[in-house]
């Protein structure tokens, strides 16, 4: 089920970004890994981490072209 829930997500989040970047599935696959560390995180009892706190070589390698 959870790998069914992940698609979902997965699917969801490539189709609302991928009017406006060159590479919604990589940027999809970063946004759930965040989203997966920010979980683990708050599990362990750490303070959530932000999405953009991703490190600059991510998005360097996922630069985007806004339309």
């Amino acid at each position: 089920m959870a790998k069914m829930v992940k698609a979902q997500a997965l699917d969801l989040l490539r189709n609302a970004i991928s009017d406006i970047v060159d590479d919604p599935d990589a940027i999809a696959e970063d946004l759930l890994r965040a989203l997966k560390r920010e979980q683990q995180a708050r599990a362990r009892g750490l303070a959530p981490m932000a999405l953009h706190d991703a490190p600059p070589a991510t998005w360097r390698r996922r630069a985007v072209t806004l339309h």
